[in-house]
């Protein structure tokens, strides 16, 4: 899932290896005396987290409450650090393949149609997700995944005008009332996918000629205008000495904590996901800042979220009828509202810490209290409902044809 560029990807991703030791081991019988199965589970790291706590006390509560429900099952849960260099999560197609080390593993659902042939197909679930997210989980009738999360960009700022921004010219008057020596955006668009799926959002906001898709952006040619309309937002990351770390990679690769420190220090705005909010509060000490305000990312005149959506899917290869029934129990323990909430929480992280500000895929979570009190969550959820999601075939190819052309005409453009 390369397009979290900064909070997923650096701050969840840090560490080696780390695998919830099973309680199965050296514990081999279930009820009755009789053997235990054995069900392994691969999630994505893209969760955010604080050091020294990491992902240990969260695999371990995730493993001990789901035994203890289901003791006739073991439970290994694996998260690792280097998530794309190789098996399901390998950005290279043809180095990309069905881990066989896990029976359940959890993946963009834009990469489904890829991966489909060795998935177990699947009976609708009543998950209550997102529609959005439900329709990401199909290739045409058939059912391949269970939604878990969702995930779209952003843009935090602590100015109350914020909320009224409905287009990229509003949010350039609102900037340009900026202070001089600060930068007026800040933010990681170079990231892997990060600017062709903007690309995407943006055209589906730019047409004056009726609704499109991002399914018709991925079937065109780059169009001047949606180009013209990127180029602009990122335009606003330009600094007086004209340097552009949002898009020439500086912050992607170099200093991933710039845009959350220049935001610290004075940028009117931030580009992120839902889970940057946390990283803004770790690093302002904060548990909760109703100052800051959230908007929809406005890529165009025509504001339309558009959804990333993950979801577990199974190896079909290596878990037959019983294994799949433990591999939809295991989705449904994980996707409850009642564990999506200490996640989101930040249950299994030191006292203090602020909410992930995670975004689960199923419509229930957003119904409990904690979640219905939080500001920050019900501006999130607004943007959820009225999401469209990224199609779950033919991406990657997208991706392939047009990202080299694009970034040359955003940073062409967005220089001039």
């Amino acid at each position: 899932m390369t397009r979290r560029s900064v909070t997923r990807a650096t701050l969840a991703a840090v560490f080696v290896l780390l695998l919830a030791a099973s309680p199965s081991v050296g514990q081999d019988r279930g009820p009755g005396n009789l053997p235990r199965r054995h069900l392994t589970v691969k999630l994505f790291p893209f969760l955010p987290t604080v050091s020294p706590s990491n992902f240990g006390f969260l695999l371990e509560r995730i493993t001990r409450e789901f035994e203890a429900e289901n003791p006739e099952v073991g439970l290994t849960v694996i998260i690792e650090q280097n998530c794309y260099e190789h098996d399901a999560y390998h950005m290279d197609p043809e180095k990309s393949m069905v881990p066989t080390d896990a029976n359940v593993f959890e993946i963009d659902l834009i990469r489904l149609e890829e991966f489909a042939p060795y998935l177990a197909e699947l009976t609708a679930i009543d998950e209550h997700v997102f529609p959005a997210a439900d329709t990401a989980a199909h290739l045409g009738t058939k059912r391949y995944a269970i939604p878990t999360w969702v995930c779209t960009e952003f843009l935090f700022g602590r100015d109350p005008h914020l909320k009224e921004i409905t287009s990229v010219d509003d949010l350039r008057g609102l900037l340009d009332k900026g202070v001089n020596g600060h930068r007026k955006l800040t933010g990681d668009f170079a990231g892997h996918f990060t600017l062709s799926a903007l690309y995407a959002h943006a055209f589906v906001e730019t047409s004056d000629n009726g609704p499109r898709t991002v399914g018709d952006a991925m079937t065109t040619e780059l169009e001047p205008n949606t180009v013209t309309n990127l180029a602009r937002l990122v335009a606003e990351c330009t600094d007086e000495k004209k340097d552009n770390p949002c898009i020439d990679g500086k912050f992607h690769s170099q200093d991933a904590d710039g845009p959350l420190r220049e935001f610290q220090g004075g940028a009117l705005a931030l580009a992120g996901y839902s889970e940057t909010l946390f990283d803004v509060l770790v690093r302002e000490n904060k548990t909760q800042d109703r100052d800051i305000v959230e908007i929809d990312l406005p890529l165009g005149p025509h504001p339309t979220p558009v959804i990333w959506v993950d979801g577990l899917v199974i190896n079909r290869s290596n878990c037959p009828t019983q294994c799949q029934q433990d591999a939809i129990a295991f989705a449904r323990y994980m996707n409850r509202p009642s564990t999506r909430h200490w996640i989101c929480f930040s249950g299994d992280l030191p006292k203090g810490a602020p909410p992930r500000y995670l975004l689960p895929a199923r419509q229930d979570f957003y119904d409990l209290p904690d979640v219905k009190n939080d500001p920050h969550y019900q501006a999130f959820l607004a943007t959820v409902a009225r999401a469209v999601p990224f199609p779950s075939a033919g991406y990657e190819s997208f991706y392939q044809h047009v990202h080299k052309d694009l970034e040359k005409k955003v940073r062409g453009q967005e220089t001039k």
